[in-house]
């Protein structure tokens, strides 16, 4: 071979040379997220790709917003990063796999971890708003006398919303149990609503509602809903 006017050094810098230059050439190159990019709901993206040491990965998003972690797996699993945690925040990370090792990358936000806890309890309620359904009770005629066969035919749900419509001057709500919905018995401490435009989410299991003004419940002011 030829040693050059140097010595064996130069010949094995550019066997090192190559080398790398044959890994790279080897190495992948992924967006996560894809199109899409590093976003919310990406969890899921790597599911069905095999990856490599060597290979990198392309996080592109908006700055002013996200930003990538590098944490353990007990910091993915519980959103939480520590304060020597390896923070990218360019818009267009770059970062190369490591063999032998799962890492592990997460959003913290601006703030601190406490934003995406935030984030995944706003998800929790986004979708359990968007599968509970809202009811006007006694439909176009409101809460009023006789309502009471109103809830028949109907299955609810809890979480569901019940809006009370009414006269607030001669009507009110009071949430009550099974024996004042019964006897139309409302005690002293009963959460009672009365502005007219009421609106009670309903919990689990059984739900009773009266109207207070005297003869109302007698006259089927009243409603007892069981929700599942």
């Amino acid at each position: 071979m030829a040693q050059g006017r140097g010595s064996v050094v130069k010949c094995m810098a550019v066997m090192l040379c190559l080398m790398v230059c044959l890994k790279t050439s080897f190495a992948a190159n992924y967006t996560v997220g894809d199109d899409s990019g590093w976003r919310l709901g990406v969890s899921g993206w790597p599911k069905g790709k095999t990856f490599k040491a060597g290979d990198v990965l392309e996080f592109k998003y908006n700055k002013q917003f996200h930003d990538v972690v590098v944490v353990g797996k007990g910091g993915h699993d519980w959103c939480i990063s520590t304060s020597g945690a390896p923070k990218l925040q360019t818009g267009e990370d770059r970062v190369t796999l490591k063999k032998g090792k799962k890492t592990i990358f997460m959003a913290q936000g601006r703030g601190s971890a406490m934003k995406c806890m935030a984030v995944m309890l706003c998800l929790m309620v986004c979708l359990k708003t968007s599968f509970a359904a809202n009811y006007t009770v006694g439909d176009d005629s409101g809460w009023r006398l006789g309502v009471s066969g109103w809830p028949k035919g109907k299955t609810f749900k809890a979480g569901d919303v019940l809006e009370f419509k009414y006269n607030k001057w001669f009507h009110n709500v009071v949430v009550v149990g099974k024996g004042g919905h019964d006897w139309c018995i409302s005690t002293a401490g009963a959460p009672k609503l009365q502005t007219g435009e009421d609106r009670v989410t309903l919990k689990k299991g059984e739900n009773y509602f009266i109207c207070s003004f005297p003869f109302h419940c007698l006259l089927g002011m009243k409603i007892a809903i069981t929700a599942e």
